[in-house]
């Protein structure tokens, strides 16, 4: 993530080359602101004289057994992805039929799709998405969302057009299909070549309705599709005229209005807003500075995640004298926010994913941003406890990059987690890959 571009006065951020802004702090700590089965057979139905034991009995247990007789994957089997030098991990997606898939950029600059069966523990050969789409840093990235067993991807490319005349130099790509079907180049959802675009990402609703958002310059951008992305309509600005704004997240709410949070900067302060869309992006709710409720210092990287329950959630850490913070909060308007609860272990690049039920899952760092250890932990009542704070399983002796990147997401329907995350040094960089029961 990059937690620095816009925490320098707005002349200076953003000037000094991708590759170096958007993986690195400008300077130190304060810089960084920028089922268990029924066991007991019943009393009453196993007395002498009841005449209903001899069905009772039979039935009760092998139900308990059916329900734990599913194949499961090897828990805490660490798998490779890939140990090729200058891998970089972007994002992961589980679809409906369990297999997970890893969107990542090869060290010779391709990005690559990954399918990995976590119940035979087999990755296979990666898919290309795009060969030679250029190297922006990991801020430019991508993201992959699963509809099923439909996939839409969204990434950055130095391939901008096919037209020589053309004197765009970067684009943001999207394509979709089947894991099978994603031969076709994809479309340009935007192009530039003086404005920097990056951290593109996808929010998904059910059945078909999916939105691109990314950044180009100081704006966040968004575009919205009702058809699972074979068409998209116009491009948008999300927050107000004149506000400059980066980091974006966003979810769906039950009744179809879209809630989308945005690190934007006011003067020299950084805060987390939150504005609200019933059409996709026509009309915008004013901004909400929910940052600012956590207390004094710079509200960095918003993350949001749908609940189950109806609501959404928000997270996000502050940047305070060389300290930092994590909080987290719920809404199910979208208007209204919870009072923010500060999350324990976690300080720093915080991440939500989903899971089953009330199953709420979250990442990030134990310090300052680069200079912690990342470590996941799940709430099992929506956030309002968590469980213990687990580091990811890296392989030991081997060293993370200072812009470590962990990836969560869960099988909705088994409840399994899969974590993903890159790991080496500059010249010998490997993505793993291991599930785990939360």
């Amino acid at each position: 993530p990059d937690v620095v571009a816009d925490t320098t006065p707005d002349v200076v951020a953003d000037t000094t080359p991708d590759v170096v802004a958007d993986t690195t702090p400008d300077a130190a700590p304060d810089a960084v602101e920028d089922s268990q089965g029924d066991t007991s057979a019943d009393a009453g139905d196993i007395s002498a004289g009841d005449a209903d034991a001899l069905v009772d009995v039979p039935m009760d247990v092998p139900m308990d057994m059916v329900e734990d007789a599913g194949p499961k994957p090897d828990f805490g089997q660490m798998l490779t992805v890939s140990e090729a030098s200058g891998a970089e991990l972007y994002a992961m997606a589980v679809l409906e039929n369990g297999l997970v898939v890893i969107l990542w950029r090869s060290g010779e600059n391709d990005v690559l799709l990954s399918p990995i069966d976590p119940l035979t523990s087999t990755v296979s050969d990666p898919i290309v998405i795009e060969a030679d789409a250029g190297n922006g840093s990991i801020t430019k990235g991508g993201d992959v969302v699963a509809l099923g067993n439909h996939l839409a991807v969204i990434w950055w490319s130095k391939n901008a057009t096919d037209e020589p005349s053309d004197p765009a130099s970067q684009a943001i790509r999207f394509k979709t299909g089947a894991l099978d079907d994603l031969s076709a180049p994809g479309v340009v959802l935007a192009s530039d070549n003086n404005d920097d675009l990056w951290r593109p990402h996808l929010v998904a609703d059910t059945p078909s309705t999916l939105c691109a958002f990314w950044q180009q310059d100081k704006d966040v951008m968004m575009t919205c599709s009702l058809d699972q992305g074979a068409t998209f309509g116009a491009t948008g600005t999300v927050e107000p005229s004149g506000v400059s704004a980066t980091i974006s997240t966003g979810a769906f709410l039950n009744t179809g209005d879209l809630v989308v949070a945005y690190q934007a900067k006011v003067g020299n302060q950084n805060s987390v807003y939150v504005v609200q869309t019933a059409d996709l992006g026509q009309t915008w709710s004013a901004p909400l500075d929910v940052g600012i409720t956590s207390g004094v210092g710079q509200a960095l990287q918003p993350t949001m995640a749908p609940g189950t329950s109806g609501q959404i959630h928000l997270a996000w850490y502050n940047s305070y004298q060389g300290t930092t913070s994590a909080w987290h909060t719920t809404s199910t308007d979208g208007n209204t926010w919870a009072a923010p609860l500060e999350l324990p272990t976690i300080k720093s690049w915080v991440a939500l994913k989903p899971g089953r039920a009330a199953n709420l899952h979250i990442s990030g760092q134990d310090a300052i941003p680069g200079y912690g250890t990342t470590h996941y932990m799940t709430s099992a009542d929506d956030g309002q406890n968590w469980g213990v704070a687990t580091p990811i399983p890296v392989t030991p002796g081997v060293q993370t990059p200072i812009e470590f990147n962990a990836e969560l997401e869960a099988n909705l329907v088994e409840g399994w987690l899969h974590l993903s995350w890159w790991e080496g040094g500059v010249n010998d960089q490997s993505l793993r890959f291991v599930t785990v029961e939360p």
